[in-house]
This record gives structure tokens, C-alpha cells and sequence, in this order.
């Protein structure tokens, strides 16, 4: 006999079952499906369970794993994934989202929270070193899934309020550095005017990747990127603006003499390096994210302006319910070259228009989407460049 089912439980889990989270609690399963939002999250341990509500017993899983990717906007707010060896948002605490090392510890009498560069990324840490005598910064206690020898991607948000005296002579990002050297150093040389990415090697020889011109300014966010490539002997070291626009990037190539970082049983300190009293960030710092990989750069910047159409469909997230223009013309920023597509879906998850703007070198681009074919209701679009992929809701209303 077949036994009809009238309304279904719809879960999901992160981590191969071990744990589950209510997607509904009850939906008729006449409907046959469900839409659902795909949470910001990278596993790829990922199930989908169906349970009929009036008898448990009665459920299903999906078959196999499957992956949800982590969002690649520049600067996050990210996911902690299985490379990640240390992940700090600074939500009014110090936890660690990475699971391979532990929460910050603060010291000095000038550590607070503060709004970080924009929404998106909630909150920031305030580290006040506009004297001598404050000593503010945060260290994470070693262990050695924090030294790196390979590849690495390490990055973080900063926003200088001083550089260049007292305290903040040559304000220090990040550090894992002790009196024979560092294994790694993110910092910027205002006697310089360099920012850099270091190490010291293990011939002894201090080696970095730097971006002269003084790239920094004072009284702004900037998001910074130093990533090793083990395999190819490469360095680059990246820097965009608040709103996620490349200011600028250096690439070196080494010798595999020289590419080698020296290890040490040293705290990791953020705003501050070993031994200097005058290496201290003066300033807020923000989403800090050591990768023991190379993460793929190459991404798409989101206009986020309100001074032009773009920002009705780039922005939906903070405007809701506005409508979406029919006619629009979509703006983007490529930071390497890449091909972009955009792909409209009805609610139901149909595709009802893709949009395939080709390879575009990277700069600031834009393309027209015309929705006058489309009746009033709810969509979704997708855009894609390379490794990004951002889903966004709009509404239209003709």
C-alpha cells in the first residue's frame, strides 16, 4: 500500500550529519518543493534530511555529501574551512573561528570595539596606541599549526588613525616574529613608505614582497593580502580600498633558496611586533584570516553606491523590499581578468535569462540587463567571475 505524506520536516547539515539545523519545521510535501537559501558558509560535509511530521521514523537524506562554497567577495566576512588556521571577526569578542588554534588575548589599556568598513563585516577591534604608554594589541598563544613554511594566504582589514611617530613609527598588521626574525610579518613602513609582506628566511636573510608610493593612507579602511605560493616560488601582496577596489599589487618570483620562512615558537601578536615599542597599529583592525594555502584572488567587487541603478540590485540586501528596475544597467569590478556571467532564476529555480558579458580584462566594467519581459514577483540573480559566485534576491513591480 501507498501511504500518502501530508507535510514534511526539511533539515540541513554542515558536517556530514552530526549535527542538523531546521531549514522548516512544516511544509506540505504536495508542493514538491522548497526554496531555500543557501547559508554563507564553505563545507563540504553538507546533507539535506526530509522527515514525514506525523511519524518520524519516516525520513530521508540525501545520498552523498555535497559542497556549499565560500563566498569570494575580498575582505569577507568569511567562513573557517579545514586550510584555515586562524579567523577573527571581532564581533565584540576575541573568538577564533578556526578550530586549529586559539581565541585572541588582549593586553594593553587601549583595546575596544568599534563599526568595522562597512555593514557586511559588523564590528572591528580598536587598538589605541596614539602614545607610548598604552601597548594595545592582541596575541593568539602558539602552536604549530600557526608556523608556516609552505604556501599561505594571510590577510586582514586596518584603518590607520596615525603612522609615522611614537608608537606608531612603522605600524605593525600581523606578526609571528621573535629576535632572530619572523615567521611571517604583515606591516607597512611609513620611513619607507612601503607595505610589506616579510619573512625571514632560513639562510637568515630577511625577504619581502612590498608596494612603495606610500599606498597607505591615514583616516581610511584598506584591505591588504599577502599570499606565498610554495609551488610556483611566487609572492604578491594586495592591497584594495574600503569599497573593495584594487589600489594596487606586487608580484615577486623567488629562488627555492630563498623561499624557505624560518619557524618559531612565538605568539602570533596583531598590531604589534616583537621587541619594538614603536611597531604598534594605531587604529582599528578587522576580519584577520591565516590560510595555510593559496587562496584564488580573483574576484568581484560589489557597487554598492546609491547614486545610480546598480545600486537597486547590487544592494537588495540592505534595501529590501525596494523594487528592481526592469531596464538596469549592472556595474562591476574585476581585480584580474575573468569572464562574467549573470543569471536570472524564478522562485521556483528555473533559469529565465543568462547573461554572458565574455572575458573582461580587469577595471571597472558594466553591462545592461533588460527584465521588460518579465512579470511582477520575486527573482533571483547570480553573478560569476571566476572563483565568485554571488546569489542575490530582487523584486520587480512593474
Amino acid at each position: 500500500n501507498v501511504t500518502l505524506i501530508s507535510d514534511i520536516k526539511i533539515e540541513f547539515s554542515e558536517n556530514n550529519g552530526s549535527t542538523w539545523q531546521e531549514i522548516i519545521a512544516s511544509t506540505p510535501a504536495s508542493a514538491q518543493s522548497f526554496n531555500w537559501i543557501v547559508p554563507d558558509i564553505s563545507s563540504d560535509q553538507c546533507l539535506v534530511k526530509i522527515t514525514d511530521i506525523s511519524d518520524e521514523v519516516r525520513f530521508d537524506e540525501s545520498d552523498d555529501t555535497f559542497t556549499i562554497g565560500e563566498i569570494q567577495l575580498i575582505g569577507g566576512p568569511y567562513a573557517a574551512d579545514a586550510n584555515t588556521v586562524l579567523l577573527l571577526h571581532f564581533e565584540n569578542n576575541l573568538t577564533n573561528s578556526s578550530d586549529l588554534s586559539d581565541d585572541g588575548v588582549a593586553h594593553g589599556s587601549g583595546v575596544s570595539y568599534s563599526s568595522s568598513a562597512n555593514s557586511s563585516l559588523g564590528q572591528c577591534i580598536k587598538l589605541d596606541n596614539s602614545n607610548f604608554s598604552n601597548q594595545s594589541y592582541i596575541s593568539i598563544p602558539h602552536n604549530e599549526n600557526l608556523n608556516l613554511t609552505g604556501s599561505w594566504t594571510i590577510e586582514a582589514w586596518f584603518y590607520f588613525n596615525s603612522v609615522g611617530a611614537d608608537a606608531a613609527l612603522n605600524p605593525s598588521i600581523v606578526s609571528k616574529a621573535n629576535s632572530a626574525g619572523q615567521n611571517y610579518y604583515l606591516w607597512y613602513h611609513h620611513t619607507w613608505g612601503y607595505a610589506k609582506g616579510q619573512y625571514t628566511n632560513s639562510l637568515g636573510v630577511d625577504t619581502y614582497v612590498g608596494i612603495g608610493g606610500n599606498p597607505i593612507t591615514t583616516g581610511k579602511w584598506h584591505h591588504i593580502c599577502y599570499i606565498k605560493d610554495a609551488v610556483n616560488l611566487t609572492e604578491k601582496l594586495i592591497i584594495h580600498d574600503e569599497n573593495r577596489k584594487l589600489v594596487s599589487e606586487q608580484e615577486i618570483t623567488r629562488n627555492s633558496a630563498d623561499a624557505t620562512p624560518k619557524l618559531n615558537s612565538e605568539e602570533i601578536l596583531i598590531g604589534k611586533l616583537f621587541g619594538a615599542s614603536n611597531f604598534y597599529a594605531d587604529g582599528y583592525i578587522d576580519e584577520v584570516r591565516i590560510r595555510n594555502v593559496v587562496r584564488d584572488f580573483t574576484a568581484v567587487s560589489i557597487d554598492e553606491g546609491n547614486s545610480n541603478l546598480c545600486a537597486k540590485t547590487f544592494a537588495l540586501h540592505k534595501n529590501y523590499p525596494n523594487p528592481f528596475n526592469p531596464v538596469t544597467r549592472l556595474k562591476y569590478d574585476l581585480s584580474k581578468n575573468g569572464h562574467v556571467k549573470i543569471t536570472v532564476f524564478d522562485v521556483q529555480g528555473k533559469m529565465i535569462n543568462s547573461l554572458v558579458d565574455g572575458y573582461r580584462k580587469a577595471g571597472s566594467h558594466s553591462v545592461n540587463f533588460n527584465g521588460n519581459g518579465l512579470s511582477s514577483g520575486i527573482y533571483f540573480y547570480t553573478i560569476e567571475a571566476a572563483t565568485f559566485r554571488k546569489t542575490k534576491k530582487m523584486i520587480l513591480i512593474r
